[in-house]
């Protein structure tokens, strides 16, 4: 890819429910294609690679000489307004079916699935804080890159090219 052609560089916090701590970067290109990196490599099921330290090296280093390169390029954390949006709706209405299926287990006296509906809830929820505090969209530069969208809070990277 020729620097020139990298449109925007996208870093997202972007967990699942197996991996807590996992990390995409998406370099958008003019033509309208993109490729994408994460901090994680999946070994098999529910099994994956943590290369967080690496990945983190390795995007400072794709920041800084893609601006070194094409100034133009936009750098941008988080997820796009209607990825945003569309996850917090859903996250919204899922909230609700839980409350629901809590209601129902319990008037059906099936106290035990409430209590595993709960709990995996309970698991869950700080990721689900975390990603909506971190996945706001939002431009930034080089050396202001935003906390929560990288593994590591390294120094800054530095000046010289």
């Amino acid at each position: 890819i020729a620097w020139a052609d990298i449109r925007e560089i996208r870093l997202q916090y972007a967990p699942t429910r197996y991996i807590a701590n996992r990390y995409t970067c998406e370099i958008n290109l003019h033509s309208g294609g993109s490729v994408w990196f994460s901090s994680h490599r999946v070994a098999g099921l529910l099994d994956s690679e943590d290369h967080g330290a690496e990945y983190d090296r390795f995007v400072r280093k794709l920041l800084q000489r893609t601006i070194a390169h094409n100034p133009e390029c936009r750098l941008v954390s988080g997820a796009g307004i209607l990825s945003y949006t569309s996850k917090l709706l859903v996250t919204v209405f899922a909230a609700w079916m839980l409350y629901v299926l809590f209601k129902l287990s319990m008037a059906f006296g099936l106290t035990w699935l409430a209590v595993v509906k709960l709990t995996v809830a309970a698991f869950l929820a700080p990721r689900l804080l975390r990603w909506l505090r971190v996945s706001r969209g939002a431009t930034f530069s080089l050396y202001n890159i935003p906390p929560g969208v990288l593994p590591s809070r390294l120094a800054p990277i530095s000046h010289d090219r």
